[in-house]
């Protein structure tokens, strides 16, 4: 999903499940909302073109790709969270409407317009034909068509009658009739009881392209208010992007949760394990807490809209990589130590090595000296004259005794530094498994 790949442009792009994702680079529900209807697609098919659309949308740029393959598994997560919230949204909307009547109906136009022509007052006929002809690029037939459904439903199907006008709404925003778009799109709140956050949804959209910029404002903290998930698809909507007043307030409403996130980030530091630590000292480099708050203001600059809207998940998660920045920080501490602990091992050795060599030669030289002792007393009692002498005898006795005692001295040698790379390198396994298990 992460990878570089071009994201098609045609009409009627087929998803996996065979529902069409979008007619644009930019997912809208409506473009699926009738066909999963029609269709009776339902449960993992449906909630997998959900996310593949929202996925496409949000991941539409090598940036977006960028930032969500840092977080994978996280991203993944809370996008599945999201498409689970809009799937359940469209499921609800369907419930309410003539989903038996609608599911009866022909896809073969000419039967449709037969049908029509025996009862032109079927305005679920029409909306159905309406439909095939947007499907197939028709625009200004499924607008009329859409419009009469609308305006036929209006007084006994008023629910319908708003999904009609969603609809007729799209169609004319494809044609590039934004006004007109705006009109339907008006039409069909005065027909929706309560609130529909899609719905709420493509009004500010439509007010965006209308720039309608104090309406569209006003409307988005309202939405913002009641369905706060949607933030995520506005900052992703080249609709309300491309506007620059728009564009502004997302830009705001992004600081502010960087903001809020920040204060949650002191907040948590004041119980914070690390916070009774000297950083300087134990990660051996200055100015080590500076560099901890700077990789946290830079973790915090790269990530995705969808997690840094979940303010507490995005302090989490950034709390958790500070962790894993002292705890590598460590790691390479520690394996510095380790390394000038095999060289110190290494040196030791040879001098034990050598005191070992000293001690073997005492072994030898004491041997041969008794050797020499028996010897020189067999001889004397032959009356043999042996030709070294006792004065001899006795220095190589002292000299293999003072090589004795070298030997021995080397054998238990024991660098100073080595013991004290010893112990700072499990100082620092100690402090490691203890951040670790505080995580």
């Amino acid at each position: 999903m992460f990878s570089e790949k071009q994201i098609h442009n045609d009409s009627h792009r087929i998803g996996e499940s065979g529902i069409p994702t979008d007619h644009t680079q930019t997912f809208q529900r409506i473009n699926i909302e009738y066909y999963s209807l029609y269709h009776k697609v339902r449960g993992r098919p449906l909630l997998a073109t959900v996310h593949e659309g929202v996925s496409r949308k949000l991941l539409n740029s090598s940036l977006g790709r960028q930032q969500a393959a840092q977080w994978r598994k996280q991203y993944q997560l809370s996008l599945t969270n999201l498409s689970k919230q809009l799937t359940a949204d469209l499921i609800q909307q369907s419930k309410q409407l003539p989903v038996i009547g609608l599911q009866k109906l022909s896809d073969e136009p000419a039967t449709l317009l037969k049908a029509l022509s025996k009862n032109p007052g079927d305005y679920l006929c029409h909306f159905q034909f309406a439909w095939l002809q947007a499907n197939s690029g028709n625009l200004m037939l499924a607008e009329r068509h859409y419009n009469i459904a609308a305006l036929q439903s209006l007084e006994v199907n008023p629910v319908f009658s708003c999904f009609a006008f969603r609809h007729l709404s799209d169609t004319r925003y494809r044609a590039g009739k934004y006004m007109q778009a705006l009109l339907a799109i008006e039409s069909a709140r005065e027909c929706n009881k309560g609130f529909n956050a899609e719905l709420q949804f493509e009004y500010i959209r439509m007010l965006s392209v209308t720039q309608r910029t104090s309406q569209a404002l006003k409307q988005l903290q309202l939405l913002l208010s009641k369905a706060p998930h949607y933030e995520v698809l506005m900052q992703y909507e080249p609709d309300l992007t491309h506007n620059p007043s728009l564009q502004r307030v997302l830009v705001q409403l992004n600081q502010q949760h960087q903001q809020n996130v920040r204060n949650n980030l002191l907040l948590k530091w004041e119980n914070d394990p690390l916070r009774l630590l000297d950083l300087d000292k134990e990660l051996g480099k200055p100015n080590s807490l500076e560099a901890l708050r700077h990789k946290q203001e830079h973790t915090l600059g790269q990530l995705p809209h969808l997690l840094i809207q979940d303010e507490a998940q995005a302090g989490t998660l950034i709390q958790q990589q500070s962790r894993r920045f002292v705890m590598n920080t460590l790691d390479i501490r520690k394996q510095n130590y380790i390394q000038q602990i095999e060289e110190h091992q290494g040196r030791a050795r040879s001098i034990h090595h050598l005191g070992q060599w000293l001690v073997y030669t005492m072994v030898i030289t004491l041997m041969s000296l008794a050797l020499s002792y028996g010897i020189s007393t067999v001889a004397s009692l032959f009356s043999y004259d042996w030709p070294i002498n006792r004065t001899v005898q006795t220095l190589v006795l002292i000299i293999a005794g003072v090589v004795g005692v070298c030997g021995m001295l080397l054998l238990h040698f024991s660098p100073r530094k080595l013991s004290r790379l010893l112990k700072q390198k499990q100082q620092l396994e100690q402090l490691s498994a203890k951040i670790g298990v505080s995580a």
